[in-house]
């Protein structure tokens, strides 16, 4: 869409068709949507190039950064393999975790934990992606990491045997556990529930934490 505005710029075309034009490449044709998508242009003025794969209504969501930023995130963002709601959640959430950290998403990316991560010849696409969102998570709520980590070693400390298994919310939105197991007889049912049972402590710690309560 930018190459196809630059032709109708060059031939002198109006502001009106110019407008009309968008419907092709999936976008509303209205005058709002025509001006962020010439801002964004600017924006990416020399850097098109890290955002060839990007449908524009995705790339708009860089129009809350500035230019020095846009390079860092196509610098880091050439790694992955994303797109759509994935790509503009994460852009938002660099954002975030950069404001809460009192730097710019530039400066947060240059960071050594991410530097390494792309770096890292072992790891493809998908896995430097699923590292890097860990990172920013870690920074953007370090108390919800935390409790996510000491429930984790809860669950580890119950030892529930290989046919029982425990599942809950890792946003901690809900505070109840699903406790599962596969019986096949009333004597395995009795010995389960008694081995269960038998660890109270880690079984409240369990249970503090989903109530919010980080030990």
């Amino acid at each position: 869409v930018f190459h196809v505005l630059d032709l109708l710029a060059k031939y002198e075309a109006t502001q009106e068709s110019m407008v009309s034009i968008l419907p092709c490449f999936g976008l509303p044709a209205s005058l709002h949507r025509f001006q962020q998508i010439k801002r964004l242009q600017t924006k990416l003025q020399g850097q098109q190039n890290w955002f060839k794969r990007y449908a524009v209504s995705d790339l708009l969501v860089l129009l809350s950064l500035k230019a020095q930023d846009i390079r860092a995130v196509g610098e880091v963002f050439a790694h992955f393999m994303i797109g759509g709601n994935k790509f503009k959640n994460t852009i938002k959430l660099l954002s975030e975790t950069a404001k809460l950290m009192q730097c710019t998403p530039s400066e947060l990316l240059e960071h050594a934990e991410v530097r390494q991560i792309m770096q890292n010849p072992q790891l493809d696409s998908s896995v430097k992606f699923k590292h890097f969102r860990v990172f920013l998570e870690e920074r953007r709520n370090p108390e919800k990491t935390k409790a996510q980590q000491q429930l984790q070693s809860c669950l580890n400390r119950l030892q529930l045997p290989n046919h029982a298994k425990i599942a809950y919310d890792p946003s901690f939105e809900k505070e109840a556990v699903t406790f599962t197991m596969e019986i096949e007889s009333w004597q395995e049912l009795t010995q389960t529930l008694q081995a269960v049972s038998a660890d109270s402590e880690n079984w409240q710690a369990l249970f503090r934490l989903t109530h919010g309560q980080i030990l």
